[in-house]
């Protein structure tokens, strides 16, 4: 099982994630067995898959599996996995739109991290904002997300700022829109600079852009959807050309233990005979 779930991640690091969800299920199937039972390696998988099907968006095939991880981890106690997966669960469940039970599950989350981990409570509390924010409660996720941003961990506070962005400029306190959005086009990230040209070129904040900088703005927008554009379409070559890898690979290694099957009933007959 073990050796199961690290081709899963590996094939999951390359991007093949139909491979890295059969190598994740078979691990599973195994761990389930009495014999190999092994409750911390399952949790790892059981939260491997749901990630890899958050990933591809297929949120309610994901949320069976962290639910499993999140059961077995307060049978056992493991405070600080639960922590995080009853984050995830949360996750899995706003992006379903499962509004909430996500946020029953950020509030649970956030009061196992007051103690433990200050940046994975403000980051719980963010995420109570974004709910507010979709289920356009606006004043509240204003309230919740308004202190945030003072973080010094840079790289919650640029995923604070998308957020905030957003819940500013549907607030009409614009200058601050425009100030947390043009903080993120520097950011490493290229989804985080594409929702900062979103907001800026957003027709509300049309007063703080020279009219010299627009055209840069719309063309480093363009550029980024492009690049997106043209790594998704990389990323499906990638996977249909995996699938036939490993299906090439799957039929060698049949046609492999149909032929040591042949031999081994060809032996046992000869000795049948033999001893005759």
């Amino acid at each position: 099982p073990e050796a199961l779930y690290y081709g899963g991640r590996v094939y999951s690091d390359l991007g093949d994630s139909p491979t890295a969800l059969r190598y994740f299920q078979k691990a599973i199937i195994v761990l389930e067995t009495k014999e190999m039972s092994n409750n911390k390696l399952l949790t790892k998988v059981l939260s491997q898959t749901a990630r890899l099907l958050n990933s591809r968006r297929l949120y309610k095939d994901a949320i069976p599996y962290i639910d499993k991880a999140v059961e077995i981890e307060t049978q056992e106690q493991d405070s600080i996995g639960l922590m995080y997966d009853i984050e995830f669960a949360g996750a899995i469940r706003m992006h379903a739109g499962y509004y909430d039970e996500a946020s029953r599950l950020f509030r649970k989350s956030m009061a196992m991290a007051v103690c433990r981990d200050t940046s994975f409570a403000i980051q719980n509390k963010m995420q109570l904002a974004a709910i507010k924010y979709y289920k356009k409660e606006n004043d509240s996720a204003l309230a919740l997300i308004r202190e945030l941003p003072n973080i010094k961990d840079l790289e919650l506070r640029r995923t604070i700022l998308t957020y905030a962005s957003d819940i500013y400029l549907r607030a009409g306190i614009t200058d601050t829109a425009f100030r947390y959005a043009k903080e993120l086009l520097s950011s490493p990230k290229a989804n985080e600079r594409k929702h900062g040209y979103q907001v800026i070129l957003d027709p509300r904040l049309s007063a703080y852009i020279p009219e010299d900088s627009s055209r840069s703005y719309l063309n480093a927008y363009r550029g980024i959807v492009e690049d997106n554009w043209d790594q998704s379409e990389n990323k499906e070559i990638n996977i249909q050309n995996s699938q036939f890898n490993y299906k090439f690979q799957e039929k060698r290694c049949k046609a492999a233990e149909e032929n040591v099957h042949d031999t081994n009933v060809w032996l046992a007959v000869s000795c049948f005979l033999y001893l005759y």
